[in-house]
């Protein structure tokens, strides 16, 4: 089998800024994301010692539409 890796590899630039978003916005208070932001086990890590917080999608509070 040949592996190929590739020249360029990374995150995209969505979820780049998606993370330095929450950085920011737990430097000024605690901050709660409903989720994954990304599935990367160290940049998880690295958030929740930044102060970010996620909770399952099943801990949501529930709204009503009427």
């Amino acid at each position: 089998m040949k592996v190929i890796v590739a020249e360029h590899f990374g995150i995209c630039f969505g979820v780049r800024d998606a993370i330095a978003q929450a950085q920011a916005l737990a430097r000024e208070a605690p901050l709660t994301i409903l989720g994954e932001l990304v599935h990367n086990p160290i940049v998880r890590e690295q958030l929740r010692a930044q102060g970010v917080l996620e909770k399952a999608s099943d801990d949501a509070p529930q709204f009503s539409a009427s």
